[in-house]
């Protein structure tokens, strides 16, 4: 029987990819402040560092990461929040910056929230279905590799042990880094199983991603 494990982590490396351009598009220059040591986070932190961005992690929990600047309050005029339970337990933080938001939160408060504030909201989507957030988007890219690296093989499994540890900031992103999360791809005698095949059905998932700027209000 053969055998290709994909790392989960790899899957949110290469959306991470594609998260970068965006914010990119919206902050050419830094600096900016990423709200939250999320595993997410800090791959796209990386990201935008490598493009040359004046870039810190906010975060009281970590005391530094290898290549990344951790701070406990935010440093630069632009925040970057990336999930909406960050907005909310640290709502007394966005009151005084520009944000960048990457969700859309159910709510209706948030709405009301937001009165006043300078924002521009990025929204995940997926073949133009706009998503509420970056973990459901992340389990939609799973749900697709899954299904599209299947094609012709007798068993596709899928090991996560709790999908939004690598998006909520409450999780610790070593140990969730140590875990053996996978996409499990094997081929039964006579089929064949080439890894190239179930590496393009995972880069097929991650490329319906794209981030749409729906809402821009700068105020100032």
């Amino acid at each position: 029987m053969e055998t290709v494990r994909i790392s989960v982590l790899d899957v949110v490396r290469r959306i991470a990819d594609v998260a970068a351009l965006s914010v990119f598009e919206v902050i050419r220059d830094g600096p900016l402040d990423v709200l939250g040591c999320t595993v997410f986070n800090i791959e796209l932190a990386r990201r935008l560092v490598n493009k040359g961005l004046d870039v810190r992690l906010v975060s009281s929990e970590v005391n530094g990461l290898e290549g990344l600047p951790v701070v406990e309050e935010p440093a630069s005029d632009t925040l970057l929040v990336t999930e909406p339970l960050t907005f909310y337990s640290e709502y007394r933080l966005l009151r005084s910056h520009a944000l960048v938001l990457m969700f859309r939160y159910g709510n209706p408060g948030f709405k009301e929230c937001l009165r006043g504030l300078d924002y521009t909201m990025l929204l995940p989507e997926i073949e133009g279905r706009p998503l509420p957030d970056l973990h459901t988007a992340f389990v939609a890219v799973l749900q697709e590799a899954v299904t599209s690296a299947s094609e012709g093989h007798h068993v596709v499994g899928l090991r996560v042990s709790d999908t939004s540890d690598y998006f909520i900031p409450n999780s610790d992103p070593a140990e969730v880094k140590r875990r053996d999360d996978a996409i499990v791809v094997r081929a039964v005698p006579p089929y064949r199983l080439r890894e190239g095949r179930v590496w393009e059905a995972v880069a097929r998932a991650v490329d319906q991603v794209r981030f749409r700027r729906v809402s821009r209000c700068f105020q100032k």
